[in-house]
């Protein structure tokens, strides 16, 4: 692990600070909601989520939290947890009374995404919520790193889009060589900005130790 000034959720859990507060909020809101829309939630239940989830990990979270293993899975545990219990008031509000496994029933089959199907609903909300993160990272990314445009977007069509790379070489007019390697361009700078959010760590430690690296090469 960066050691502990480098981990945004170290300072959160021992020296909380307003700003650490606000980018934490800004770098996981999205992932949050990506995990409560996955369980076939509306946009003010998944909104009820995402603040949930936050005051849940004020309390506790950063208290339970264990450093020695990945931020985001512990996170988004209290995420899906936060989902179930939005479920079952919407089921009380429906004058229905849901179990769990019907309600984790109901936000299956509320997923259009053929591949969601194929895994549990857990699953698939922890997947859209990591996916999420990879969104995250991508955009402080390309906030500091400069991308040929037509990188970027062969990119997006492969990652987020989930194109074939023949079928996105056809779309740009360039060769499957050329679709590898943006791919390859890309994911060689946003891993370690993907790592350091999936580990709790500040994603601009990450980005100059990426630098570091690449003067030193």
């Amino acid at each position: 692990m960066i050691v502990t000034q480098h981990s945004l959720v170290a300072r959160l859990k021992e020296h909380p600070c307003d700003s650490d507060w606000e980018k934490f909020y800004r770098l996981y809101a999205k992932p949050i909601l990506a995990v409560a829309a996955a369980k076939g939630l509306s946009e003010a239940d998944c909104q009820d989520v995402l603040q949930e989830t936050m005051v849940r990990m004020c309390r506790h979270g950063f208290t339970r939290y264990d450093p020695t293993r990945r931020f985001s899975p512990f996170l988004f545990g209290i995420a899906k947890d936060c989902a179930l219990d939005a479920l079952r008031r919407r089921a009380r509000r429906n004058s229905h009374e849901v179990p769990i496994d019907a309600s984790e029933t109901i936000s299956s089959n509320q997923q259009k995404d053929p591949a969601d199907k194929a895994m549990s609903p857990a699953d698939a909300a922890e997947m859209r919520g990591q996916l999420a993160l990879v969104g995250v990272a991508l955009d402080f990314l390309l906030e500091h790193e400069t991308f040929a445009p037509k990188t970027v977007q062969m990119f997006k069509a492969l990652i987020f889009e989930q194109r074939a790379p023949n079928d996105v070489a056809k779309a740009f007019a360039t060769s499957r060589g050329n679709v590898d390697q943006a791919k390859s361009t890309v994911l060689s700078k946003l891993r370690p900005m993907y790592a350091a959010l999936d580990q709790g760590l500040d994603p601009e430690a990450a980005l100059h130790s990426v630098k570091r690296s690449c003067h030193k090469t």
